[in-house]
């Protein structure tokens, strides 16, 4: 730029330069003539600044003369600079203009997608600023369909909270109370975190939404939302008929038909729940040979007799009444004041039971013999109230005594002995390398074809006698080795994977799997390291207590992430929470042999299959019929709509996958 400057100032120069020289040399002939014809008319001699006068006076008008040039110069410059501005300034404003337009018609095609994907969502989503409506799609009008568009709606309404309702409760749930409450959607912007939801009453019929709302825009000094109302009324209403249902099945497991009382299940139920402190089992003696002597009704007649007998007393000692079998039954308290009362009472119980006299229709008078046994908590832990009982009633049957209480020193050599063995056989069984993977078919109900396995663990002892699982699990878990043969097993449904990718295996874990870090790592470095996410279904047992972990859910969210499906395994054993599925976001419900094993002639195990079924239909989970033992059953788990089918009636479990072809080809 200097340089620049600097030839301009030189080029300046250059032009003063030559137009005071060309006026000197005009001026210079005119001087010189002059002072010649001076000298010759011979005047008096004429000082010779009188002869620089011209010659100033020519560099005055050469410098005039080059100004005037220079000012030329400028302006021609200047004039071509502003054309040529104004050239560059007309195509600017014309690039502008087509950007402009083609801007224009890229925000119409945006706008015009954003509609259609708005248009497409099931769920009513809505642009507000809580005051009124600028912007609605197709859904909106699924629910208000009289009024042909927005601007017809708004006519009538500002927003749609002058439609909402009386509250919907929810112990998560922060809902709007009051109806035509404008500062509704930054209530709900403001707490992402909570469950919204709301109740619309509209031409008689009663909605319930989820409410989810975020900030769009602010536009000046008014700020947008985007609130989006996913209906969940089914969902609610299938919910409440769900819990009615629960209650009914509930009311239908936990009672026993002939008697009335409280069943086994209730009682398992109630030792979960309640802080049971004293149970009391009393066995009939030789209630076989009554039922053979006098036939069934007369038994069945005998064992309401008891329970008709027993239920007044009971009750005034504060105590819980229920039929466990045929000949057994269970006094629970939630109290002991000292172990001499209970004794007390338990020999006051005894002597009633013997002496009463039960009368039948026949008129035939039976005196009993019963035997009882008694567990406590403490020392026992309360989940092995039953089995501590249990085990007392054995002993005072063995040892012909009227009653005994649990102590550990009850035959627990034999226990102790047993266990240990148990220990020592999944050592010796996981050193030897005598674990071996057995692979139970799963029927496709549709296609009548084997699409999966479930891989079940089988040792093999000293003498290659096959060990089932029944005898060796709890040692497993007990002794801290389950891990081992955990990975034993994935990795034989590795070998099996990399035969063949046609089929899907199932992996048995427990809780103590997933709470074992090393175990975890493995198992998804497993997954990882040779991508069998997509073959590999996860099986987690109900009865472990799976939703009270949180470190499980993140381990089914992870193993989700890399492909595998979630199952629960005996599902319905128990009381089954249907919440925690929600939670866990399971794949398949593998319904439990209990409820499977008499689907065909059993109406309650009809009824509460047929429940898990809809409850898993509604939310999109697949189910499997265990035990299916026959074709009668099979029949009805296919007619009740369950999607796959796992018992021996498809196959048994064998090393060899090949053993199955048979069944798919004959149907």
């Amino acid at each position: 730029m200097k340089m620049i400057r600097s030839v301009n100032k030189i080029q300046k120069h250059w032009i003063y330069a030559r137009y005071i020289s060309i006026a000197i040399l005009y001026i210079l002939p005119f001087a010189l003539f002059q002072y010649w014809y001076v000298l010759k008319l011979g005047a008096a001699e004429i000082p010779i600044r009188f002869f620089i006068i011209p010659v100033v006076v020519g560099m005055i008008f050469g410098f005039l003369l080059g100004k005037i040039k220079i000012l030329q110069q400028d302006s021609s410059r200047q004039v071509v600079q502003l054309t040529a501005k104004d050239e560059a300034l007309q195509r600017l404003n014309i690039q502008l203009e087509e950007k402009v337009k083609h801007r224009t018609r890229e925000l119409a095609v945006t706008q015009s997608l954003t509609q259609n994907i708005l248009d497409s969502q099931i769920n009513i989503v809505m642009l507000t600023d809580g005051k009124q409506l600028r912007n609605v799609n197709l859904a909106f009008f699924q629910l208000f369909s009289e009024y042909p568009d927005l601007k017809a709606f708004l006519t009538e309404y500002n927003c749609i909270c002058n439609f909402f309702i009386a509250c919907v409760h929810d112990k998560d749930a922060c809902v709007l109370e009051y109806m035509g409450d404008e500062l509704w959607v930054e209530y709900i912007a403001s707490r992402p975190k909570q469950s919204h939801k709301v109740r619309i009453l509209y031409h008689g019929r009663d909605y319930i939404f989820d409410v989810k709302v975020r900030a769009s825009r602010q536009q000046g000094k008014e700020k947008l939302y985007v609130a989006t109302f996913t209906d969940i009324s089914e969902i609610i209403a299938y919910k409440n008929q769900l819990e009615i249902t629960s209650k009914a099945l509930r009311e239908e497991l936990f009672t026993d038909h002939l008697t009335g009382l409280p069943n086994r299940t209730k009682l398992l139920n109630d030792l979960e729940q309640v802080a049971i402190k004293v149970l009391i089992l009393v066995d009939i003696d030789g209630f076989r040979e009554i039922n053979n002597f006098f036939g069934h009704q007369n038994g069945d007649e005998i064992l309401c007799g008891i329970a008709d007998y027993l239920q007044p007393y009971i009750q005034n000692s504060n105590s819980e009444l229920y039929r466990l079998s045929a000949d057994e039954f269970a006094i629970t308290a939630l109290q002991l004041d000292s172990e001499a009362q209970l004794l007390a009472f338990c020999q006051e119980l005894h002597q009633l039971l013997e002496t009463h006299t039960f009368t039948t229709q026949s008129d035939s008078e039976i005196l009993l013999g019963v035997s009882l046994g008694l567990s406590l908590h403490p020392p026992v832990a309360k989940s092995h109230l039953l089995s501590a009982a249990a085990l007392a009633l054995k002993t005072a049957k063995r040892t012909r005594k009227p009653m005994l209480v649990y102590n550990p020193g009850i035959e627990m050599h034999q226990i102790y002995a047993r266990n240990l063995e148990e220990a020592r056989l999944v050592k010796t069984a996981i050193q030897q390398g005598k674990v071996h993977a057995h692979f139970q078919p799963i029927l496709n109900n549709k296609t009548l074809n084997v699409e999966k396995y479930e891989c079940l663990a089988r040792l093999f002892d000293e003498q290659n006698q096959l060990v089932l699982p029944g005898r060796f699990i709890n040692a497993a878990k007990t002794t801290k080795l389950y891990h081992h043969i955990t990975r034993m097993m994935l990795e034989q449904i590795l070998e099996k994977i990399q035969d063949t990718s046609c089929y899907q295996f199932s992996l048995n874990l427990s809780t103590d799997d997933i709470l074992d870090q090393e175990t975890v790592a493995f198992i998804l470095n497993c997954i990882k390291q040779y991508n069998i996410g997509k073959q590999l279904v996860i099986e987690l047992l109900e009865s472990e207590g799976i939703e009270n972990f949180p470190e499980v859910t993140a381990f089914i969210h992870r193993a989700k992430q890399l492909g595998c499906r979630i199952a629960i395994d005996d599902f319905g054993s128990g009381y089954s929470n249907f919440d925690y599925i929600l939670k866990l976001d399971v794949d398949y419900l593998k319904i439990d042999a209990s409820l499977v094993r008499d689907l065909d002639q059993d109406e309650s195990s009809r009824l509460i299959v047929k429940t898990i079924q809809n409850f898993a239909t509604q939310l999109g989970i697949k189910t499997i019929a265990e035990h299916v033992h026959s074709k009668a059953v099979l029949d009805s788990v296919i007619e009740i709509g369950i999607n796959y089918s796992q018992g021996f009636y498809i196959g048994k479990p064998h090393s060899d996958l090949g053993q199955y072809a048979a069944f798919v080809k004959n149907g």
